[in-house]
């Protein structure tokens, strides 16, 4: 199934039309074109239409508004990724889309480059009132690794450091673990 930006737009409109810049990650308009108010846009000014509710620069191609990193991207390569995968921004801003920060990944890789705002400093800490204490898991490969319960943070902390150095190369291998305790 093709995308949406490959089923509506050729290519080589896309490269006739627009120029893309590298270094600023900028994409260009090239000619004049009717704006939706009848009139004329000037060319050679950075095309951005706003930046959508997600963080993403949009610009409006042809009546439609596409992601600009999904545009680079197919201009970039003539062809976008094929599902499942996706494009992330390797260093997590969404308004750079230089190609060098453009990647294709699986939308489980793209969650893991994700910020996350940690309350406990690592990933994989939590509080439970129910027992009034730390716990301590993981998700790996789709199962959930249970590293203990602690009463003080520093010691979850401590485990779930160790818990993320031996899965590791769980995550990175795809290999499946079982339900017992790491």
């Amino acid at each position: 199934m093709k995308h949406k930006l490959e089923e509506r737009v050729e290519v080589e409109y896309l490269r006739n039309n627009f120029q893309y810049d590298p270094i600023t990650g900028y994409l260009f308009r090239l000619k004049k074109v009717m704006g939706f108010d009848g009139n004329p846009m000037v060319g050679g000014k950075k095309v951005i239409s706003g930046v959508n509710s997600c963080g993403y620069i949009n610009a409006k191609i042809l009546g439609h508004c596409y992601p600009v990193h999904q545009i680079v991207w197919y201009m970039h390569y003539g062809n976008m990724p094929e599902r499942p995968m996706e494009i992330d921004h390797i260093n997590r801003i969404k308004t750079d889309n230089r190609i060098c920060n453009l990647r294709a990944v699986t939308k489980r890789s793209n969650n893991m480059n994700k910020q996350f705002n940690l309350k406990y400093g690592v990933p994989g800490v939590t509080w439970r009132k129910d027992v009034n204490r730390y716990v301590v898991k993981r998700r790996v490969n789709g199962k959930t690794v249970h590293a203990g319960f602690f009463d003080k943070l520093e010691e979850a902390i401590k485990a779930a450091k160790q818990l993320e150095n031996k899965t590791k190369l769980h995550i990175v291998t795809g290999k499946q673990i079982g339900r017992a305790h790491v």
